[in-house]
């Protein structure tokens, strides 16, 4: 009788070994996939730092060397702008950088870099369509009082030459058209270069509690 109640502790021994085992590994797997994923995040951040730069060197060109003062303001105004999405983008990589590299368990720090990347992906997707009336009406109030006339724009009407009734509806659908467009664009820009990343991380962090989950219920049996 004796030998038999040693067989079944020794079993349950070895399922418990096993199983700390098995949750290790899983921890240990997922620790590496969340390193791979944070590291296409980071890439994606440098792929925009760096057109951010690049666009912001661009505009400062165009309002030093414009001839139009309209285009020399609106540049102007867009290199500021340009330049502090690049700090606000210096900064989350930081961020990611510091939460990667914390001691705290992995569980964690998923969890901090899950919540920091969807308010960025929130506030990004609102600032960009937030900014789009505001570029056109912008745009509209610099150009009604520029003193000289934008031949490239001209020409442009000059080619369409819609009728009067009908400038109104042509200026409408320009507005709707941009609109729906930057939307879907935006919302298509964004999962690819951040959205599906961090749907992994939730799916390594979901996978992470249902392992501690059972594990519970082992330990509780």
């Amino acid at each position: 009788m004796e030998l038999d109640e040693l067989k079944i502790k020794l079993k349950q021994q070895l399922e418990t070994d096993h199983h700390q085992r098995t949750e290790a590994d899983i921890a240990a797997l997922l620790k590496k996939k969340a390193h791979s994923v944070l590291s296409k995040i980071k890439r994606s951040l440098w792929f925009e730092i760096i057109f951010s730069v690049a666009f912001t060197a661009l505009l400062i060109y165009v309002a030093v060397a414009s001839k139009y003062q309209s285009l020399r303001i609106y540049s102007s105004s867009f290199s500021v702008i340009m330049l502090l999405i690049t700090g606000v983008l210096f900064f989350l990589l930081k961020k990611i950088n510091l939460a990667g590299s914390s001691n705290l368990p992995i569980r964690e720090n998923l969890q901090n870099i899950v919540v920091l990347m969807d308010e960025f992906i929130r506030r990004y997707f609102q600032f960009c369509i937030v900014l789009l009336p505001v570029c056109i009406i912008f745009s509209a109030s610099l150009q009604v009082h520029e003193k000289e006339t934008i031949v490239e724009i001209d020409a442009i009407f000059q080619k369409i030459r819609p009728q009067q009734s009908y400038k109104l509806l042509v200026i409408l659908l320009y507005v709707v058209g941009s609109f729906a467009g930057l939307y879907y664009l935006t919302k298509w820009y964004l999962k690819k270069l951040y959205g599906n990343f961090v749907a992994q991380l939730k799916e390594y962090i979901r996978e992470l509690e249902e392992t501690k989950k059972e594990d519970a219920a082992y330990s509780g049996h």
